[in-house]
């Protein structure tokens, strides 16, 4: 199975109702499932048992604020967590208002993301400002000229402190100061030679 093909952003409170095509869970019922993140091109949802690849999945979506989304999609990533497993989930059909709604800023309001939140970790802010502003990973190593692998191990948490230089370059790729950048109240580091 492949990796995701599109970015997505983890999210809280999203019920969903999901059916696998062609069959019934327990007795004819659609099955509750946890979405774990979700974007423009797909999502990945919590499951009970493992699947096999290219299986299909009908949607029915609950997101805050009353709005319904049907969706379906194919399974291209499985990964097992401790009692379950994590499928990640293509898209085949949804309609082009959902997918400009799951695009830029409503992403973020669906996972209930406050980028002016002073709590939230420099990698969590960095991942939902590139994806707001529809860059890739490779897109915002192009345009700040950091190595991909900075940026990667910035967004995966293995690089917690980077340098003023490094706030620096991305906090002018999104137009934003570093304090925005790392939390208005925060003191960007200082770096140690």
């Amino acid at each position: 199975m492949t990796g995701r093909s599109s970015p997505r952003i983890k999210v809280k409170d999203i019920s969903a109702k999901a059916k696998k095509k062609g069959f019934l869970f327990g007795q004819g019922k659609e099955q509750v499932v946890k979405i774990i993140d979700i974007g423009p091109n797909g999502l990945s949802f919590e499951f009970s048992r493992i699947v096999d690849p290219d299986t299909k999945f009908d949607f029915v979506l609950n997101i805050p604020g009353n709005r319904t989304i049907k969706c379906s999609g194919s399974v291209k990533s499985l990964r097992k967590m401790d009692a379950s497993y994590i499928l990640g989930l293509k898209f085949t059909k949804l309609s082009q208002s959902d997918k400009a709604f799951l695009d830029k800023e409503n992403i973020l309001e669906i996972a209930e993301i406050n980028l002016l939140d002073n709590d939230m970790a420099l990698k969590d802010r960095l991942r939902a400002l590139r994806i707001v502003m529809g860059f890739t990973q490779t897109e915002l190593s192009e345009l700040t000229r950091l190595p991909l692998n900075q940026i990667k191990h910035i967004e995966y948490g293995m690089e917690k402190e980077p340098s003023k230089e490094i706030l620096q370059k991305l906090a002018q790729a999104f137009g934003i100061t570093i304090n925005d950048l790392i939390g208005r109240n925060g003191d960007p580091p200082t770096q140690t030679i």
